[in-house]
């Protein structure tokens, strides 16, 4: 039989939701199946640092049984299935005890129910007087003695007669009571002195002696009740709940999850509160402009043999991976031809919210890319009317090839990223005498402080007159990982992509991801996948983003905190954006980035050690029209953010510094970049290089490459979902700054 078609489960009904599902432990996930023996997969559980054990005591659910007890007169148990209100959760069957044994239980029922409706109705009255009389089916009418003990309540001894007569019951009224027991405690849940379990083993022996073998043998199935082998999973995400068909499955699940966490890299603490470890010889390059990201992206994406894992703010599809005019190596050629082969394509996008704020265009991006075959899916995100969510957006910029290797940083894959180290503003055919051809066609010749994208469905029609107008050249920094590190990169697509199939409604069946297994020890090191780098990814994720209401990670900033306090000469920060711990207009920039600037400065002036903060950004924001124009509001607001954080101001960096007697220039330098060109008949022209990268290099021995700005979106972690790595290379050399000192390779030749 074919599988049936796989839909999120918030596409699928209610009835559909609430279906009993197979389930089965992997190396760190639980994994939940449509049906036994079948591969299709309904839903993955991963286990991370949240992940717990549940085992509830259940009283609530003896009152509901005790009270709804005289409502049954079959002689076979009835079975009641009760399910949680989550759609991922599975069935749970409750076993109601048969006559026989509620005959024998008929004494205690009744003390426990008048109990239950004195708790439950505080102003009722019972309406027998003294204790005496008939006991109806209404708990209102049983007469209870409290008695003067510290024990449960007992009935009365009439009561009790009059209770075992009604139901034919042969017993006497002298037998002892037997109490329910709470299957998880084994324990009477009425009495406070404990002794319930005690007064259970006492009746069993007392059953025993009176040869009651098949009252006995009903008991125990009765305290077997199926609540008693149902247990939570929980982790950050979501809280599952689990059915085994007895307690020795029950106790051999438990110990395969518990198993599964312990051995897990993904539970416990990691540093810098990060969801993933310290991953140790690693193989890792940085690629600095696009040139040199895109052609090893390239290479990597014709090597891809499984899966593609592409996570974007903006994807376009028609951009040239090398050049000049490589059609072969155009992104959604290579995609075509990798997906034919038989490799799976998974797409995340951003969902602007629209196109004239964000002209990014998803829809074109994601019809163009599912229309050329099957095996590409694409997903976008987020879904605003849906989740509220009009403000933040995903900013990642991640391809996992084979989830074995990984590129990472401040690249998209769109247009106006390629770019060489030589920042060139002029792709004139008419003044190039090597090539006739554009290096830059179509859209990829931008320039968006004179006018952003438009008619990306236009992908080849230029935007400006290239004889007149320059490119504004982007300076990027991203990098390539292989090995375990991409493993995390993978887990992490996984779990965005798993959680958005949850939430969002899909006219197309797309499947549950299951996150890549650990490399075996010794199995890079026998392909040549090491190096000499230490790695541990980091990231931005929140409740919107990740799906994870009780946790928001912002390990990037406490990374980039631990970078600065733990420097020794100097930090250089190369960032798109520099907005933080500053007030502006009586509103409190939060991320606490320039607090550890400030506070390292302070330290190395009273200890009288040289120390300097170099940070390189934007001229100007990358946005369009002049300062001074009226729809030029967001180029005003940054520019004032900016200003108040390093120098306006007495909560700015340099403010702060000369509050404490200290001349700011002698520790912290702020840099632009600008270019030149000619332009037809000899005119000078200057643009801007438009630093995008978002890097921070400390001592050359560390560094933070990835996506995130420092500005409240990308810092505070429930905003602008986030990814980077911190990266420190063992591979030292000795180098001559005043005093010796080492540094590492990797950093020193960036």
């Amino acid at each position: 039989m074919a599988p049936k078609p796989l839909y999120g489960p918030r596409a699928a009904g209610w009835r559909e939701r609430k279906k009993q599902r197979w389930c089965c432990v992997r190396e760190s996930y639980l994994v939940i199946m449509e049906e036994m023996g079948e591969l299709t997969v309904y839903d993955v559980f991963l286990i991370d640092q949240d992940f717990a054990i549940e085992r509830p005591v259940r009283y609530y659910r003896q009152g509901m049984h005790l009270l709804h007890l005289d409502g049954h007169h079959t002689d076979e148990p009835d079975t009641v299935t009760q399910e949680s209100g989550r759609g991922d959760d599975d069935q749970v069957q409750v076993t109601v005890e048969s006559p026989t044994e509620r005959k024998r239980l008929s004494s205690t029922v009744g003390s426990i129910r008048s109990t239950l409706s004195r708790v439950l109705r505080p102003g009722s009255r019972s309406q027998q007087a003294n204790g005496h009389g008939r006991a109806s089916a209404s708990a209102n009418n049983l007469t209870v003695d409290r008695g003067h003990g510290h024990g449960p309540p007992r009935p009365s001894q009439d009561t009790r007669a009059s209770t075992a007569s009604e139901s034919g019951s042969s017993e006497p009224s002298s037998r002892p009571l037997t109490p329910m027991l709470d299957p998880s405690t084994h324990a009477n849940p009425l009495d406070p002195s404990g002794h319930g379990h005690e007064h259970g083993d006492h009746e069993h022996e007392h059953e025993h002696e009176h040869g009651d073998s098949a009252d006995g043998a009903q008991r125990r199935k009765g305290s077997k009740d199926v609540s008693k082998h149902v247990f939570y999973v929980v982790n950050s995400q979501s809280r599952l709940k689990l059915t085994a068909k007895n307690e020795r499955q029950m106790l051999q699940w438990i110990t395969s999850l518990e198993r599964a966490a312990r051995e897990s890299h993904y539970t416990g603490k990691n540093r810098f509160d990060s969801f993933a470890p310290i991953r140790l010889n690693v193989a890792a390059q940085w690629l600095v402009d696009g040139r040199d990201y895109f052609w090893n992206l390239s290479r990597a994406i014709l090597l891809a043999r499984e899966t593609i894992q592409i996570h974007d703010w903006w994807l376009s599809p028609e951009l040239q991976m090398r050049r000049p005019h490589k059609d072969k190596y155009r992104l959604d050629n290579l995609l075509e031809m990798k997906a034919r082969e038989g490799v799976k394509i998974y797409i995340i996008l951003y969902q602007e919210v629209s196109s004239r704020t964000t002209p990014t265009d998803s829809h074109y991006a994601k019809q163009r890319l599912t229309s050329l075959h099957p095996n590409i899916m694409v997903q976008r995100s987020p879904s605003h009317f849906q989740t509220g969510t009009f403000y933040w957006a995903h900013h990642e910029k991640l391809c996992v090839i084979d989830q074995a290797i990984a590129f990472m940083g401040g690249l998209d894959h769109c247009f106006g990223r390629w770019d060489t180290p030589q920042h060139v503003l002029i792709d004139d055919p008419d003044l190039n005498s090597e090539t006739s051809e554009h290096i830059w066609p179509g859209k990829d010749y931008s320039n968006p402080r004179v006018g952003d994208f438009h008619t990306l469905h236009k992908p080849f029609d230029d935007m400006y007159d290239r004889g007149k107008v320059p490119r504004m050249p982007w300076h990027d920094v991203s990098m390539q990982v292989v090995g375990q590190p991409a493993r995390d990169l993978a887990r992490h697509f996984v779990q965005r992509w798993n959680h958005l199939l949850r939430i969002k409604n899909h006219t197309r069946a797309m499947p549950f991801l299951l996150p890549p297994p650990e490399f075996k020890p010794g199995e890079l090191a026998h392909m040549g996948l090491t190096g000499t780098c230490e790695l541990q990814i980091c990231r931005s994720a929140g409740p919107w983003s990740m799906g994870t209401p009780e946790r928001i990670e912002q390990s990037i900033q406490n990374a980039y905190l631990k970078a600065i306090q733990l420097s020794e000469h100097f930090v250089y920060i190369e960032n798109q954006f520099f907005i933080t711990s500053t007030v502006v207009n009586d509103v409190k920039i939060e991320n606490r980035i320039g607090d550890a600037i400030v506070h390292r400065i302070i330290r190395a002036h009273r200890e009288g050690t040289p120390w300097k903060c170099c940070i390189v950004i934007p001229l100007l924001p990358g946005f369009s029209f002049p300062v001074d124009h009226g729809d030029a509001s967001a180029i005003r607001i940054i520019i004032e953010c900016q200003n108040r954080t390093i120098c306006r101001g007495p909560n700015s960096i340099f403010g702060r510094l000369r509050k404490e007697g200290i001349d700011p220039d002698n520790y912290i330098a702020v840099f632009s970049l600008r270019n030149w060109g000619k332009l037809r008949g000899d005119v000078l022209t200057t643009e801007q290089v438009y630093i995008h990268g978002k890097v921070c290099i400390v001592d050359d021995r560390l560094a933070i490459i990835g996506s995130a700005n420092i500005n409240e979106r990308s810092q505070r972690g429930d905003r602008d979902s986030e990814i980077a790595a911190v990266i420190r290379d063992t591979d030292m050399i000795d180098w001559q700054v005043a005093p010796p000192y080492v540094f590492n390779l990797v950093l020193m030749t960036s």
